[in-house]
């Protein structure tokens, strides 16, 4: 017999909430069940590869093998890979590879930028914006929080 039951609106990967339930003997076995499908629901909503605690060196890592790609498939010229593993080598990496995917926020790749732009010149400022993954899609799965900002705390009922 199931007596206990809670629910909470989940921004789904296209963006709309939609209500996740959960039910159980009691209500705090449901609340407790209902949290386990909201983390599984988040964790298959995000990016597989990366996630938020992962270093911005493993991004950049991944999107250069992702341009190698680009490259054999002839999508891109080989010495787009020269010019930007050189940015990457002395600008991104110094600048930015230690943090966490999830610190890399607009504002701090914006003052990272701007510093590149005053040291470096503004060609190598625009090599570089081109070139930092977070910057570059600033949307996506792994540049978001994982806070789901549809639901903040589960409802009972």
């Amino acid at each position: 017999m199931v007596s206990g039951r809670a629910s909470a609106y989940f921004r789904d990967h296209d963006g709309r909430p939609r209500e996740v339930t959960a039910s159980a003997k009691t209500k705090t076995a449901a609340e407790h069940r209902l949290l386990t499908k909201l983390r599984d629901r988040a964790t298959i909503t995000q990016s597989g590869e990366l996630s938020p605690t992962d270093k911005i060196n493993d991004l950049i890592d991944l999107w250069i093998e992702k341009l190698e790609e680009r490259i054999e498939d002839g999508r891109r010229s080989p010495t787009t890979l020269t010019t930007y593993r050189t940015a990457i080598k002395n600008h991104e990496r110094p600048a930015l590879g230690q943090l966490l995917i999830g610190e890399a926020t607009t504002p701090r790749i914006d003052r990272v930028i701007g510093t590149i732009k005053r040291n470096a010149g503004r060609p190598t400022a625009k090599t570089c914006r081109a070139v930092n993954p977070p910057a570059s899609k600033p949307a996506s799965p792994a540049n978001r929080s994982s806070r789901n900002s549809a639901g903040q705390r589960p409802d009972s009922s």
